[in-house]
């Protein structure tokens, strides 16, 4: 809409122009005096004008910034509406603090840049009345000007400012459409399409001793409704401070297993349990958050979100053990000091993030297939018995098959059921 009000701006503008021309060609054909009072007097006008835009284009840039902020933070809940799904924490800081926050400020810096430019426009409509006064007034006392012409020259300066309203409205229509970033919209409408409202109940730590699904199925469809593949599990547990790698071919269900478990996934029937309760009796959002999730399509958040404080000595270890320390760093105590790495990196730091969360259970999807043969065995051998020391509950997707005697347990997915099941 601001594009096509700018086009139409931009003709009027134009025209406005054309009608200008002609009206100073007459003025000056009337008398150079009267002619070089009202340019000279539009000149200072415009002038003034200049410089209320140069502010105004100040404060749009300031909104332009915020915008792209904005922007980020809208990518983050889009690309990273899963790990947001997992942790209300998370939820609850990107969008009071970062998306709220930033949208309000962005609406008040764009009022003062409106009103700015409200005041110089109304300063200016008052302004170009000046030529009628030192027509009327002043220039009788210097040339001799019949009623006549006088009466011309006032007609003209009238005339000419209804095009230069056109022109001078112009000007911040077609700033906007300058400074307007489409995909604010784009990114709002996205968000609003995906359709689901977030908990606003408190977060309460989960304790649990195994988590179960029993006769747990779930059925992708396509957009027309009809059944595609099928995940349908008789029964599966994970019990606390266990270590379980899933394997499979392609397409075996392992990743909707895991999805599943972790309550992205609603069973279409059957039930997921916590010390034989079902999830109902605590709470969807409470389950979730006891996860940190790194998945094959995952998204790597810049600003660690949910976190607080976050515990930078940890931090440090972590960046350490995953050889990235060199590299990346904690800025301001919440933030990683660049994501642009390559994407084994990425996915170290993925699990850097991950553990940082200190969740008690964490799900790894093939975090270890970009990593190298070296940093593979680190990985496999001392990091994740490391993770288990300090409590926590690990399910891998693996097809690293030598390091299967880390697992307590081996699960093998095929056509969406379990297979076999192996104990170490």
């Amino acid at each position: 809409d601001i594009i096509v009000e700018a086009a139409r701006f931009v003709v009027m503008a134009v025209s406005g122009s054309s009608l200008m021309v002609v009206a100073f060609a007459f003025s000056l054909y009337l008398s150079v005096s009267g002619f070089l009072v009202i340019l000279l007097t539009l000149v200072f006008g415009i002038l003034f004008l200049s410089l209320v835009q140069v502010d105004v284009m100040r404060l749009q840039q300031k909104a332009q910034s915020l915008d792209e902020r904005f922007i980020r933070c809208l990518k983050d809940v889009i690309f990273g509406f899963t790990e947001l799904k997992m942790n209300k924490a998370k939820q609850d800081e990107l969008f009071e603090v970062e998306v709220v926050s930033r949208a309000a400020e962005c609406t008040k810096i764009k009022q003062q840049s409106e009103q700015s430019l409200v005041r110089g426009l109304a300063f200016f409509s008052s302004f170009v009345f000046f030529p009628v006064a030192a027509i009327v007034f002043i220039l009788p006392g210097f040339i001799e000007l019949s009623f006549e012409d006088t009466v011309k020259l006032i007609g003209i300066t009238l005339f000419s400012l209804g095009p230069l309203s056109s022109i001078v409205m112009a000007l911040p229509v077609l700033s906007k459409a300058e400074m307007m970033l489409i995909n604010v919209k784009k990114f709002q409408e996205t968000l609003e399409q995906m359709g689901e409202t977030l908990s606003s109940d408190p977060v309460v730590p989960l304790d649990f001793q195994r988590l179960e699904l029993r006769n747990c199925k779930f059925h992708y469809k396509s957009e027309d409704g009809l059944p595609q593949f099928s995940l349908d599990i008789d029964q599966f547990h994970l019990d606390k401070n266990e270590i379980v790698f899933l394997t499979g071919g392609n397409g075996s269900g392992k990743t909707s297993l895991m999805k599943v478990l972790a309550g992205l996934y609603p069973p279409d029937s059957g039930e997921i349990t916590i010390d034989n309760r079902s999830i109902d009796d605590v709470g969807l959002a409470n389950y979730r958050s006891s996860f940190s999730m790194v998945l094959m399509n995952f998204h790597l958040f810049e600003k660690l979100y949910g976190v607080v404080p976050v515990d930078t000595a940890y931090c440090q270890e972590l960046l350490k053990d995953m050889l990235l320390d060199d590299k990346i760093s904690l800025v301001d105590g919440c933030r990683f000091s660049s994501t642009e790495v390559s994407s084994g990196q990425r996915k170290r730091l993925a699990v850097v993030a991950a553990c940082l969360e200190k969740k008690d259970i964490l799900l790894f999807d093939e975090v270890a297939a970009d990593f190298d043969p070296i940093f593979r065995k680190f990985f496999y051998e001392e990091f994740i018995p490391k993770l288990r020391q300090s409590g926590k509950t690990i399910l891998a997707i693996s097809h690293d098959d030598r390091y299967y005697h880390i697992a307590d347990r081996v699960v093998t997915m095929r056509y969406g059921e379990i297979d076999s099941t192996i104990m170490s």
